[in-house]
């Protein structure tokens, strides 16, 4: 039931899953593990009460914008599919088209298409702007403010703001990662 275009389109996304699976799955999990590890560390540190329970919505954050980048990424993927199978249905019927369809009616649908294609991108790499610009440094910027009322009510150690930094910065490492 599947044309050429969508046969070549499945096999290109396929290749595009497998260099996912190998170079990311591996990354997702030492991250996964590096976020718990950090959780740890920040329970063992000045201003716990606060640090941990912002982890917490930093990740819920994290898997929110996640959804919806997963989403937009989806319909990308579909529009850029459905690209690829009008590309190959045209190059496979090209004398056809040339001979019973006018040049207007070819551009038309060759434009609207690449159109529609146009938007879904700008609107997943608008999904991906977070990731990309904010939230590993805003984790690092939000958790210091969350630091600073135990700092400056002085109810901390030395040794505990240092646990508490390096705890800070290592889970701005895993969500980097």
């Amino acid at each position: 039931h599947a044309g050429a275009g969508q046969i070549l389109a499945q096999v290109l996304e396929t290749q595009a899953f497998e260099a996912l699976a190998v170079n990311g799955g591996f990354s997702a999990v030492v991250a996964l593990v590096e976020i718990v590890i950090a959780g740890y560390i920040m329970s063992l540190g000045a201003g716990a009460g606060f640090l941990l329970p912002l982890l917490g919505l930093w990740l819920v954050l994290i898997c929110m914008l996640g959804y919806r980048y997963y989403l937009r990424l989806a319909g990308w993927s579909e529009s850029r599919l459905s690209l690829t199978h009008d590309m190959i249905d045209r190059m496979v019927g090209h004398r056809t088209v040339l001979a019973q369809e006018p040049a207007d009616r070819r551009r038309r649908s060759t434009d609207l298409g690449l159109k529609q294609y146009h938007l879904v991108s700008r609107a997943m790499d608008g999904a991906v702007m977070p990731f990309l610009a904010g939230l590993p440094s805003g984790w690092t910027i939000a958790a210091l403010a969350a630091l600073a009322p135990s700092f400056i009510s002085g109810h901390m150690t030395v040794d505990g703001l240092a646990v508490a930094i390096g705890g800070i910065l290592f889970a701005a490492r895993a969500l980097n990662t």
